[in-house]
């Protein structure tokens, strides 16, 4: 996969990279509540 995001939070320009790419290539994105680390652990 040739992508230029970088990992981390993702904003403005970057979500919509995400959005097109995942569009074009028919993927799900998982919708998730995450407001911290610890909500990850």
């Amino acid at each position: 996969m040739s992508h230029n995001i970088k990992a981390g939070v993702a904003t403005g320009k970057e979500v919509q990279e995400i959005f097109n790419y995942a569009k074009k290539k028919g993927l799900a994105l998982p919708a998730v509540n995450v407001i911290g680390s610890s909500s990850i652990n």
